[in-house]
């Protein structure tokens, strides 16, 4: 018996080396272009966080803006945009003076691929436009302790054939 299911095993292994393996064909690979976000002002900062009147949470706004250097450079017809998020646990960005106003927007945070009506606003994050190769944001951070570091990503959003290195700021509320 053993040896009946050694020779089936045999043959059966034979047969599948015996037929020649398709051989893979050579896709045209697209060049993919990096575009990385390069701190220039505004990381280890510190400030003090004040009770919101709003809430039972605190606020702290940070003196200087966030700045990264990114690459102006973007498709044809549309703007290059870099996306500033608050990824420490139960942080969100607060209203804080910008320095440019109009070049920044909130995200919409995608919940349900049936109804767009189901989207929601993203508290920790906010867009920036690049104007001259920079983006910058006034932050402010609201949290639920007073005393916490943050780490804010600033991430490029990446168009067709893009892959976006983020930069990563780090402040301080006491």
């Amino acid at each position: 018996m053993r040896l009946v299911l050694a020779a089936a095993v045999l043959g059966l292994t034979a047969v599948a080396h015996a037929t020649p393996h398709a051989q893979p064909k050579s896709a045209a690979r697209s060049v993919i272009v990096i575009v990385r976000a390069r701190i220039v002002s505004g990381t280890r900062q510190a400030a003090r966080a004040y009770v919101s009147p709003a809430a039972a949470t605190y606020v702290t706004e940070f003196p200087a803006p966030l700045v990264v250097a990114v690459a102006p450079e973007a498709a044809e017809g549309k703007a290059r945009r870099v996306r500033f998020r608050c990824v420490t646990a139960g942080c969100k960005i607060a209203p804080a003076d910008q320095p440019n106003l109009d070049a920044i927007h909130v995200v919409w945070r995608y919940v349900s691929p049936i109804s767009p009506k189901k989207n929601i606003l993203d508290p920790a994050a906010k867009d920036a436009d690049v104007a001259d190769g920079r983006a910058a944001i006034g932050i402010a951070i609201e949290a639920a302790r007073p005393d916490a570091t943050y780490v804010i990503t600033a991430t490029p959003l990446a168009q067709e054939g893009e892959r976006a290195v983020p930069a990563t700021f780090t402040l301080t509320s006491r």
